[in-house]
């Protein structure tokens, strides 16, 4: 009987689990040149923001045309920052040129433009809820 309890508990805490996911829906403009890829990078944790590797997730699509539409089906309820770089060659990171400036697009959600850093996460920071569409249009420097 205990067993079937567990398992009951599990199963029910698993399709608890999937019913609280978002779908957002980010919409990527300014793509220059059809090459390379597109790199988002989703963060939760002000600590962690624009930090290399610290993303709860990272999605890649191919840069194939000037607007590219991405969906995110397993997102939370929350707050989360986005960022997006225009990998043109595909090393699957930014390029900098020698003053630290990038040589390749970027962009971060609530279309905040950086001054001289990366803005902070409650700059670029969005309550997601699901159905939201993100507009994000890609910066050159």
């Amino acid at each position: 009987m205990r067993k079937i309890v567990l398992l009951f508990c599990l199963l029910l805490a698993a399709f608890s689990a999937q019913a609280i996911t978002q779908k957002i829906t980010i919409h990527v403009a300014g793509i220059k040149e059809a090459k390379g890829n597109i790199l988002i990078g989703v963060y939760d944790d002000p600590k962690n923001f624009a930090k290399v590797g610290r993303q709860i997730k990272l999605i890649s699509v191919p840069a194939d045309s000037e607007t590219i539409k991405v969906t995110i089906t397993d997102l939370k309820e929350g707050e989360y920052a986005f960022t997006v770089l225009h990998d043109k060659n595909a090393n699957g990171k930014c390029d900098y040129n020698l003053l630290g400036i990038p040589k390749e697009s970027i962009a971060f959600s609530n279309n905040v433009k950086p001054k001289l850093k990366v803005p902070s996460f409650n700059d670029v920071k969005v309550d997601v809820t699901d159905g939201m569409i993100l507009r994000i249009k890609l910066l050159s420097f």
